[in-house]
């Protein structure tokens, strides 16, 4: 349980951090006041995710896939808010203004950004494949004519 920065009484629950609006901000259910996770834990949170996604894009070959943007949005949401859960023990909380996104604009706000990255991904992946297409056919005429 964390406290919450206003009434300072312990509601607060490592789900709340997870199922927070969009923006990160979480309502308190004793006094009604907004909080969100405070700025040098999210400094923190956001390091980790520095470091860990380079290694995980390369490890698992999504830096040359045609779906790197969607993948992006999907581990960055998904790991900022895994590592907020996690750290919920360890973390505090600061006022925040009220939550300009309430459940279903932060829904409407995350489909715009996957199609957005969809189309996107589909972009670069038409240019990679034109571009193989155009090496392979660069590289078959070569043997030919070493033959």
């Amino acid at each position: 349980m964390i406290a919450c920065p206003n009434c300072k009484r312990r509601i607060f629950t490592s789900h709340d951090l997870l199922c927070a609006s969009l923006d990160g901000v979480a309502r308190c259910r004793a006094c009604g006041h907004s909080a969100r996770i405070d700025l040098l834990s999210r400094w923190m949170i956001s390091i980790v995710i520095a470091l860990l996604f380079p290694m995980v894009f390369l490890y698992g070959d999504l830096f040359f896939s045609g779906h790197f943007f969607i993948a992006l949005i999907f581990f960055t949401l998904g790991a900022s808010r895994l590592l907020a859960f996690i750290a919920s023990p360890f973390i505090a909380l600061e006022v925040a203004a009220p939550s300009t996104f309430n459940r279903r604009q932060s829904i409407m706000t995350f489909v715009v950004l996957a199609v957005v990255a969809l189309v996107l991904d589909s972009h670069m992946s038409s240019r990679f494949a034109a571009e193989d297409a155009q090496e392979r056919g660069r590289s078959a005429s070569a043997a030919q004519r070493d033959r």
